[in-house]
């Protein structure tokens, strides 16, 4: 009877622990990932009169709190292309220059709550909501005259009204998690939904497609 006691007791402990070492290895545990990002900006409001649709890069950082809840971190950088001609009459120039080229530039920062809905272990739907912060920095056309003797060369500088604003956004988009030979890796491709509050009227919505790829930092 002791013998059928003491291999009963040895037996659940040997359950026990089995169950508790499948645990500690297939538990979840908190992850980062990190990369590089491609963007398109397309201004709109009363932002589609200066800017026009321009490619950016960037960075993002996914930080999974659980497995289908992330924290995620963003920042691009734009040289805007700038409409020249809206930008010529708006600023009321009257004189003809033989040259004439405008550019304007942006940084954008944001970080997002996003919900993440399984296809399968390593692919999501995510839907992510997001507080942004925009800095513009001064619009500048410079300006060729072609005359007899040297060319009057010159610059003529404008800002975007106000220059720093913020928002928020709404984000749709998929994940997906892959192995490579540089370890684990992801492709993040979603869209934002920028909604630009400057206290206007007509607050523009700028519409930013982004392609973003990296690796798993732990």
């Amino acid at each position: 009877m002791r013998k059928i006691a003491a291999l009963i007791i040895i037996a659940v402990i040997m359950l026990y622990a089995v169950k508790t070492n499948a645990k500690s290895l297939y538990s979840w545990k908190p992850r980062l990932t990190a990369g590089g990002s491609l963007s398109v900006i397309s201004p709109g409001g009363d932002d589609k009169d200066w800017f026009e649709t321009s490619m950016g890069w960037g960075f993002s950082a996914h930080y999974w709190l659980k497995p289908h809840t992330q924290i995620a971190v963003h920042g691009w950088y734009s040289s805007v292309q700038v409409r020249e001609d809206e930008y010529y009459d708006n600023l009321g120039i009257t004189e003809a220059f033989d040259v004439w080229e405008v550019e304007g530039k942006v940084l954008h920062g944001s970080i997002e709550l996003r919900k993440l809905y399984s296809a399968s272990p390593k692919n999501f739907l995510y839907f992510g909501v997001g507080a942004d912060i925009f800095w513009f920095d001064t619009i500048e056309g410079r300006y060729e005259i072609y005359t007899e003797g040297q060319p009057d060369i010159g610059v003529i500088s404008d800002e975007r009204s106000p220059s720093l604003t913020g928002g928020m956004h709404v984000a749709p988009g998929m994940m997906f998690l892959f192995k490579s030979f540089m370890g684990q890796m992801f492709i993040d491709v979603g869209v934002r939904l920028h909604y630009i509050m400057d206290g206007d009227t007509d607050n523009p919505l700028w519409v930013n497609p982004h392609f973003t790829t990296g690796l798993r930092i732990f």
